[in-house]
């Protein structure tokens, strides 16, 4: 008579090893896919900083055309009036950027939770889009609000 089959030791642990990291299996969803979503969350969360912070602080004044940050364009250097003008009108679009980070990492990880890691990357690679949108647009009122 024999006895139950038993499983290798590598099977065994191979198997166990998206548990012991505290990460639920799911169809497609490797820590291969993972560390890919989190640096396309990190990229989403980075440029709206970069981006937001110092055109905020050159429509409030705190930054000038001297710094190293905000819309630089013949217009928004002519003047320092212009300078802060063209941030102000920048602002329209760069006020929603906070929003869009939010929106763009919550819906990747809700996208990924319930419809699997491209999902996920789908909706991070659409708020970084909009991002970008969000980045010519400012360019372009800044101009036009400087001249």
């Amino acid at each position: 008579m024999t006895g139950p089959p038993v499983a290798s030791a590598s099977a065994v642990s191979a198997a166990a090893a998206p548990l012991a990291l505290g990460v639920p299996e799911a169809p497609g969803l490797g820590l291969g896919a993972l560390a890919g979503l989190l640096v396309l969350f990190v990229a989403v969360v980075a440029l709206g900083v970069v981006v937001h912070r110092p055109i905020k602080a050159a429509a409030d004044g705190r930054l000038g055309p001297e710094g190293s940050g905000g819309i630089r364009t013949s217009a928004t250097l002519r003047s320092p009036e212009a300078w802060q003008l063209g941030h102000q009108a920048a602002m329209i679009y760069v006020r929603a950027m906070p929003a869009v980070m939010v929106l763009a990492v919550l819906g990747g990880i809700a996208g990924t939770l319930w419809g699997g890691a491209m999902v996920g990357f789908a909706v991070g690679l659409v708020g970084l889009a909009i991002e970008v949108f969000i980045i010519a647009m400012a360019r372009i009122f800044a101009h036009i609000a400087a001249r």
